[in-house]
């Protein structure tokens, strides 16, 4: 009975289907050149839902005589099967 059970969960309960190249789309049409993309929250099911932090690359070209912040800017995105959105 627990072989059933294990076989049921594996074959019906799926990782939610985000890859790191929808986040790394996302993030940069937001803005953010993405150098470490890590999971923060997954969700398996049907609607298997996953939460990535983004870290993105804080320089500032030297034309606009800006600088460099010290920390990283991170970015959240949460995805829902293959659609990605920004949450902050």
């Amino acid at each position: 009975m627990r072989y059933l059970l294990v076989l049921m969960l594996v074959f019906f309960a799926h990782p939610a289907a985000a890859q790191q190249s929808e986040v790394r789309s996302v993030a940069l049409q937001y803005g953010c050149k993405p150098t470490q993309i890590s999971v923060l929250e997954q969700n398996v099911g049907e609607l298997g839902v996953t939460t990535f932090l983004v870290t993105c690359e804080n320089k500032v070209p030297a034309t606009t005589g800006g600088q460099a912040t010290t920390e990283p800017k991170t970015v959240k995105i949460r995805c829902r099967g293959r659609q990605c959105y920004i949450l902050n």
